[in-house]
């Protein structure tokens, strides 16, 4: 069987690595610790094991090789793709930096708040009550139901040392 290096098997690759890694480090954590990131590792491991098994053995042509949308050719993105995959990426970006500065509580507000204003275009009030439902189900669920502690955030600790 050719297989060859596509981008789709590259990230589905760079995907297993990744839930490989956190599904590992996780095991040597304190029971609690562990709970969400194996909940979450686990099935998401399988399910990049399960498409990483479907783009090798299975394909469209029914021959057993991997084959693309456009006749063998790979497809390319046009300017308007590349820029919007630039915007989710800087999304991403935006979501795990504010994530790592401030914790999970603010930045699941202000990261909802802002990508429903100004991404998805809605009015200030649903983008509000849209940040304050995403945060009061963050912290019902995480903190008041499973009480999970959550990291402060490195600006936090910058002004609040926790040792």
């Amino acid at each position: 069987m050719s297989l060859r290096l596509r981008g789709e098997l590259i990230v589905t690759l760079l995907f297993l690595a990744l839930f490989a890694w956190a599904v590992y480090q996780a095991t040597f954590w304190p029971p609690r610790t562990k709970l969400f990131p194996l909940a979450v590792g686990i099935p998401a491991l399988a399910l990049v094991v399960f498409k990483l098994g479907r783009d090798i053995f299975w394909s469209s042509d029914g021959g057993g090789q991997l084959s693309s949308a456009s006749g063998g050719e790979e497809a390319e993105l046009s300017q308007a793709g590349w820029l919007e995959t630039g915007k989710t990426a800087a999304w991403l970006l935006a979501f795990f930096v504010s994530f790592w500065a401030v914790g999970i509580l603010l930045t699941v507000v202000a990261y909802t708040f802002a990508y429903l204003r100004f991404s998805s275009r809605e009015s200030w009030g649903v983008s509000a009550l849209g940040a304050l439902g995403a945060w009061l189900f963050t912290w019902g669920l995480f903190d008041q139901l499973l009480h999970l502690p959550f990291p402060p955030g490195a600006l936090f600790e910058l002004v609040i040392p926790t040792s």
